[in-house]
């Protein structure tokens, strides 16, 4: 049980770890998710005959040219950009602080992720401000597990996201709240300062609360979580996904986590090393995500398999 509810407590803290910001609009990309929309061909119409007109033989032959057959239009293709479903309530249209370049997080923008056999989906359900201050509101689905958090944008300093509000697993009948104590730093600066070797640092604190129905009881585990981060932009090599490649940018965040839960009335501490490196596309986001954790050595890595980003 323990084990169990560390790992869920792990992954949590995985998340609240992973996720930013001013730039140039991200450079248009092909979504793979997307259906481009058929344009019918151009049916000709065509065109009238006049009945044919006795004349006599002596009458001369009219000299006005017949009219030009009608021209047909070539259709013109729809953007496969522009057909992206939005799927999430788009309170805000346009850009904002949190269409970032390498993370462009716009109302109805959706990402799909393989990590091993499992399958991760992030949504963004809602993004209200402009482009100087903006909150994202997204959720990430992984099996059974559903998390929501908020993320800050600005245009000055880049993307947030440490108010981390709730987990559940109705299936296993998990609840989970996350507060925010304490937090500093950015998970991504804006686009013009991510150069090779540029660093910054985070501190996280949380306080949470943590249930599960077992056998017909309620269990409540309390507790916080901290940590301590560098994150250094290793690279700007370009990306290739689905064919296109684009700008792209690698960063590794070097963790130091502290979880310390309460339960039944004693307490266990964990303290878990980890670095996770980020592989972002211009105009797509993230594109994979490799962790090394101390406790279990590598895990697998988060794959974009789709993504979908609605056109502003």
């Amino acid at each position: 049980m323990m084990k169990r509810l560390f790992l869920v407590l792990l992954m949590a803290s995985l998340f609240l770890a992973a996720c930013g910001g001013e730039g140039a609009p991200p450079t248009a990309v092909p979504s793979p998710g997307a259906v481009e929309t058929a344009v019918p061909e151009p049916t000709a119409v065509p065109p009238t005959e006049a009945p044919p007109t006795a004349a006599p033989p002596t009458e001369i032959p009219p000299t006005e040219p017949p009219p030009a057959p009608e021209t047909a239009v070539e259709p013109t293709a729809v953007p496969v950009s522009e057909t992206a479903e939005t799927g999430g309530p788009a309170t805000t249209s346009g850009a904002t602080a949190c269409d970032h370049p390498y993370l462009p997080i716009r109302p109805g923008a959706t990402w799909t992720y393989a990590q091993g056999p499992d399958t991760i989906v992030w949504d963004v359900l809602d993004v209200r401000g402009d482009e100087a201050e903006a909150t994202a509101v997204v959720q990430i689905t992984a099996g059974e597990i559903v998390l929501d958090y908020e993320w800050e944008c600005s245009a000055g300093t880049g993307i947030a996201a440490f108010d981390f509000g709730n987990l559940s697993s109705s299936p296993l009948g998990i609840e989970m709240n996350v507060e925010r104590v304490n937090a500093e730093g950015q998970f991504i600066l804006p686009a013009d300062q991510l150069q090779p070797g540029v660093t910054w640092e985070n501190q996280i604190e949380n306080i949470f609360r943590f249930t599960q129905g077992l056998s017909g009881e309620q269990m409540e585990v309390t507790g916080n979580i901290s940590v301590s981060r560098l994150n250094t932009v290793l690279n700007a090599n370009p990306v290739t996904f689905d064919d296109a490649t684009v700008d792209g940018i690698q960063i590794e965040q070097s963790d130091t986590m502290q979880i310390v839960m309460d339960i039944l009335g004693s307490s266990t501490t964990q303290t878990v090393d980890m670095t996770l490196t980020y592989t972002l596309g211009r105009g797509i986001g993230i594109i994979r995500q490799d962790n090394a954790i101390d406790f279990s050595g590598d895990v697998a890595p988060m794959i974009l398999v789709s993504y979908s980003i609605p056109s502003k």
